[in-house]
């Protein structure tokens, strides 16, 4: 069923009509982070080039993360997904989020749910060492990001969550 992965659940009415059984799809939650850090050009972000042969987004820049495990909460993906990306520890310093979702139209994922929450987070150590999917990394200001080539899911978010609001 277009790579959807379905849970099946028996159900009976009140009259005891026999069972029927209903199919309820999985929704692909993505958890990613700005991991934050103050330089004298202020407030930078770390960003990930994904490699050009990569599925998803390739060539793009966007935040750490990854999918979430059905056993997993955002906090433990997020940490999770950034130390297998990067090499780094980090903590989430707020759960305000950035939240985006849609319904998948290509891919192995089409006609399913996918969402990603983005939050903020602090460098608790380690060194850059990017896993195969990336090919480079760069520590930006949010206003530098936007002028690179971002993945859609990356320019809403830094737009949305990151740069002041204009108020003219």
């Amino acid at each position: 069923m277009n790579g959807v992965e379905l849970e099946k659940e028996a159900q009976t009415d009140s009259a005891n009509e026999p069972s029927i059984e209903t199919e309820f799809p999985t929704v692909m939650v993505i958890a990613r982070c700005f991991i934050l850090r103050r330089t004298e050009k202020g407030e930078e972000i770390l960003l990930l080039h994904r490699t050009k042969d990569t599925k998803y987004n390739p060539g793009k820049w966007e935040m750490p993360g990854g999918k979430m495990l059905s056993w997993q909460d955002f906090e433990r993906t997020t940490e999770r997904e950034v130390l297998e990306e990067t090499g780094l520890s980090i903590k989430i310093v707020s759960h305000r989020a950035f939240i985006d979702g849609r319904i998948v139209d290509h891919s192995v994922y089409t006609g399913m749910l996918y969402m990603e929450v983005v939050f903020p987070a602090r460098l608790e150590g380690g060194i850059i060492r990017l896993s195969s999917d990336h090919t480079e990394h760069k520590w930006v200001t949010p206003e530098e990001a936007v002028a690179m080539d971002l993945s859609f899911e990356a320019r809403q978010a830094i737009a949305s969550y990151l740069l002041p609001i204009d108020s003219s």
